[in-house]
Formats: C-alpha cells, sequence, structure tokens
C-alpha cells in the first residue's frame, strides 16, 4: 500500500478509537505516532518530532499551574465570591457563573474549571432555590467559550499556531484570539439569559443533593497567594512575550 493508504487506515483507526474509547486515549494517540513510524511513513525523526514541539511544553507547562490553581482552592475562592455576588436571582446566577467559568478556562483547563465550580454552582442553586440543571449547562458553555479566548484556553488553539510557526507564517500571539473569543462569549451570555434561559431543563429529581456533592475537598489554602501569584506573573509575561523577549513555552514551564 502506498504511504497516503496506510496513513489514511490509521487515521480511521484512531478516530474510531478516538471515539468509543475502547483504549485510552493517550494510548491511542502514542499508537499512532508507533504505526506510522513502523509502517516507514514517516522516520522515527519525524514521527517523534511533536513530542518536542513549544506548543506541547507550552500546555503541559499550563496544565501545572492550573494544577497549582486547582489543589490550593484559589478557583473555588474566586468562583464563590463571584458568584454568591451576584445575588439569588436566576439570571444574575446564570451571569455570574457564565463570566467566571469563562474567565478561568481562558487561562485554565476547561474540564478543571468545570469540575472545580460544578459543587460551588449546585450549592448556589440550591440556596436560591433555583433547579442546579438550569445552571450547571450555562456553566458547561461558558467554560467552552472562555476556552477561545487566549492562546492556552484549548488545545486546537496551540494547534493551529503550531501549524502556521510550521508554515513559515505569523503565529498568533497569546491574547488575539480575544477578538474572537470574547465577542462570542458575551453573545453566548447573552443568548442564555435571553432566550435560551427558556429552553434550559427544569429538573427537580435529585436536586436535594447526591453522589457526594457535599463532601468538602481539602485544599493547600495556605498557598493560595503563591499560586495566583505565579499564575499573575505568567499570564503577564505571555501577555508581553515580545517585549520582555521570552518564548511562551519557557514561561509556561517556569511558571
Amino acid at each position: 500500500m502506498s504511504a497516503a493508504t496506510v496513513t489514511l487506515v490509521i487515521l480511521v483507526l484512531a478516530a474510531i478509537c478516538f471515539v468509543t474509547e475502547i483504549i485510552p486515549l493517550a494510548v491511542t494517540a502514542m499508537s499512532v505516532i508507533v504505526l506510522l513510524a513502523v509502517t516507514n511513513v514517516l522516520t522515527t525523526k519525524e514521527a517523534l518530532a511533536g513530542l518536542s514541539d513549544l506548543n506541547v511544553v507550552l500546555f503541559a507547562g499550563m496544565f501545572v499551574v492550573g494544577a497549582a490553581i486547582f489543589q490550593t482552592g484559589l478557583d473555588k475562592r474566586i468562583g464563590d465570591s463571584v458568584v454568591k455576588a451576584t445575588g439569588k436571582g436566576e439570571v444574575r446566577l446564570i451571569i455570574g457563573v457564565m463570566l467566571i467559568a469563562a474567565i478561568l478556562s481562558s487561562l485554565l483547563s476547561n474540564t478543571g474549571t468545570t469540575a472545580v465550580l460544578l459543587p460551588v454552582t449546585i450549592g448556589i442553586a440550591r440556596s436560591a432555590g433555583i433547579s442546579k440543571s438550569k445552571s450547571l449547562l450555562p456553566l458547561a458553555l461558558a467554560a467552552g467559550l472562555g476556552g477561545i479566548m487566549t492562546l492556552v484556553g484549548t488545545p486546537p488553539n496551540l494547534v493551529v499556531n503550531g501549524v502556521l510557526d510550521a508554515g513559515d507564517f505569523r503565529p498568533f500571539s497569546f491574547f488575539e484570539y480575544a477578538y474572537i473569543g470574547i465577542p462570542l462569549t458575551l453573545v453566548g451570555i447573552i443568548y442564555i439569559v435571553t432566550i435560551g434561559r427558556r429552553l434550559l431543563p427544569n429538573r427537580t429529581e435529585g436536586d436535594s443533593g447526591s453522589h457526594g456533592e457535599n463532601e468538602e475537598k481539602v485544599f493547600r489554602t495556605d498557598k493560595q497567594w503563591i499560586a495566583g501569584a505565579v499564575l499573575l506573573v505568567v499570564v503577564f509575561m505571555m501577555a508581553f512575550e515580545k517585549e520582555v523577549g521570552i518564548p511562551l513555552a519557557v514561561t509556561a514551564v517556569a511558571g
């Protein structure tokens, strides 16, 4: 078979494995690299080149910074304060949840942001007498929208940057995605609080609390200021990458 045919077969098999998850996603991804090298579609150097790509290093570094934010409970503290400040009205609650989720997910993991804000949102929805189903869907939507506001907000942004860089085109800067991401996020919030709010499910079963929602996670709160300071420095250095002359990947790893 030609190299193109082999590549297509591997691509189809990988897509099936990604969709069905019959094996772990990470195993599927690494298997693709191995298969492309074993079938001589790519040389070993070419197959492994992506692992040393600066965008991969950048994303890995930001995962560590994000983990510090999650482990110290700083994100929960920020989210709790902002969401509580919005009051107990349904519209205010939805706006508060979506704003804080979008802001956090623009710098941290979308999944991690959603997971940490989940119990906060459920607790406030319960105290406000609002069905938690009407606040959790906006939370998930906002986390997805927030991810497109910065370079590190979601993996596809880094993938696009890597393709541009490989093709000798000018890559996007850290906040350049915000020109599109912020308007889309605002439109999403406006839609949810006006039209979409009426379409949100109003489920009452299980709202009394279950599955360990009331369990308190122990955070290393004494380290919150360190995590916050590191995040601020990292964001500042990334925003002014050209001025300080330090690559994004180096800043992320340093953080």
